[in-house]
């Protein structure tokens, strides 16, 4: 297949032609080759954010907050897994007002989390309205990927626009999580139709529950033309083509230890370390730091460290 396919359709063909004989492909589905993918993808992220200089999670992502007047618990996006702080910019960039975490029961100004509630408390409650406030978090280590359809307009589908549309969460590959927000800042890439190849950034994901196979996303930025029906879509790895199939190497090595089967472990494992040196070496800045990039920031508006989109 073409790196104009899917990521998982292209990484499953791979594992299949390399590593399994007929009764093997019985067994190993592509659903369950979609979860190994989705292991390994995190497992590559994880690998690169481990010999990165500074020794940093530098996949930062931000989260607009309104804060209302009287009212102190706020939500916070479905793939945080670390809350950094809360802050506000002037119409010049600069910072203008910062919250930040503070503990449970210190009764200290700042921002208390709500644990199992999926949110956090603005300690004191807040006084007044304001808006354009920005919640900034570490997110997940990688979203579960997935590939599937666009939708138009009809049967509890939202009129596609140039930023916003509905997606057909019953997919032939991967899973899709139905959690608000959970894939923002996550990047997709258009498979097919009028906008094929266009890669954007995924802002906003409502659910919607009639039916509950249905999604609503928002996107930045805005594309060209609405999407057409049935456009194919998918979320995106931690790696662009070529050096995506790094991934699929790193399930064909699951698979092997898992077999006991030393050689073609080994195989694998060679053609995984070629990439990722190769990977390592395009990324490395001048001093020889590993930045942002090797997870790639698919629409080229990241400096070091620090997403600037």
């Amino acid at each position: 297949m073409a790196a104009t396919d899917g990521f998982l359709s292209r990484a499953i063909e791979h594992i299949r032609d390399f590593s399994l004989d007929t009764y093997e492909e019985v067994q190993w589905t592509g659903a369950k080759l979609s979860d190994l993918l989705n292991t390994a993808n995190a497992l590559v992220y994880e690998e690169m954010v481990s010999v990165s200089d500074p020794k940093i999670n530098y996949q930062r992502a931000e989260f607009d907050v309104d804060i209302v007047s009287g009212t102190d618990e706020y939500s916070y996006p479905g793939n945080m897994r670390k809350l950094l702080r809360l802050y506000k910019e002037d119409s010049q960039g600069d910072y203008q007002k910062e919250v930040l975490p503070a503990a449970p029961n210190s009764n200290l100004p700042g921002m208390v989390m709500m644990g199992t509630d999926r949110g956090f408390k603005i300690v004191p409650v807040p006084q007044s309205n304001s808006d354009d406030w920005i919640l900034e978090y570490i997110p997940g280590v990688t979203p579960f990927l997935w590939q599937g359809l666009q939708k138009v307009e009809g049967g509890g589908y939202p009129t596609p626009t140039t930023t916003s549309f509905g997606v057909d969460t019953t997919f032939a590959y991967g899973s899709f999580i139905d959690q608000t927000d959970y894939y923002v800042n996550s990047y997709i890439r258009f498979i097919s139709g009028t906008e094929k190849e266009s890669v954007r950034r995924i802002t906003g994901q409502v659910l919607r529950s009639h039916p509950t196979t249905k999604a609503q996303l928002t996107i930045t930025p805005a594309l060209a033309n609405a999407p057409v029906a049935d456009t194919i879509i998918e979320v995106l790895p931690c790696l662009k083509p070529p050096f995506d199939k790094a991934i699929a190497w790193r399930v064909v090595m699951m698979m092997k230890a898992a077999d006991a089967d030393q050689r073609h472990y080994l195989t694998a494992k060679t053609e995984y370390d070629s990439l990722m040196r190769t990977v390592m070496n395009r990324e490395a800045d001048l001093q020889g730091r590993v930045g942002p990039s090797l997870t790639e920031d698919w629409l080229n508006t990241e400096d070091y460290g620090y997403a600037m989109i």
